[in-house]
């Protein structure tokens, strides 16, 4: 995790929640970045920091961030499969997701934005059979590349899971 440095400040402590909003982790630091090393794979947190400046060699906090950030683990496939004329995904389910938006291109897969988004689908579906990409019909002539994210909405904000790793597909 990362954020903004705030002016004048000596450190930072940063509070981890689990999903039934219980605090299960303080970290102080002097940087603007930490690492949860115990994070659960396929879990979804809550995360609160705030600065501290040192006085008499006691710490003095500042407020929270005002809006907590919720850092989402990116799906695990477990399935990416080529059949004539389909091409199926599936995956592992976040703890806290909201919805999977899924990912695909046939093109440079180390390019970001060749990347289309194909589908987005509530959390309780964690498998998908697509016929087309774009207008495009599935064809066992062409490689596919895709990934899926995982999406945590809260109020009108809409957190997404860092993309880590693209899988690849092919009929050979």
């Amino acid at each position: 995790m990362e954020w903004k440095e705030k002016e004048n400040a000596d450190g930072y402590q940063v509070k981890v929640y689990n999903a039934a909003n219980k605090c299960i982790k303080t970290i102080n630091t002097t940087g603007t970045k930490t690492t949860f090393k115990k994070a659960a794979a396929a879990t979804s947190y809550k995360v609160r920091i705030r600065p501290y400046i040192t006085v008499n060699g006691k710490k003095k906090y500042g407020a929270y961030n005002k809006t907590p950030i919720y850092p989402i683990a990116q799906p695990k496939l477990t399935a990416f499969t080529q059949a004539t004329g389909k091409l199926t995904l599936a995956w592992d389910p976040v703890e806290g997701a909201t919805s999977y938006s899924v990912y695909l291109t046939t093109t440079n897969p180390n390019y970001p934005a060749s990347y289309v988004k194909v589908a987005t689908v509530d959390k309780s579906v964690v498998k998908l059979e697509l016929t087309k990409l774009g207008t495009a019909d599935i064809t066992l002539l062409e490689n596919y590349y895709g990934y899926v994210v995982a999406e945590k909405k809260v109020g009108n904000k809409t957190y997404s899971s860092k993309v880590t790793q693209a899988w690849y597909c092919s009929n050979n």
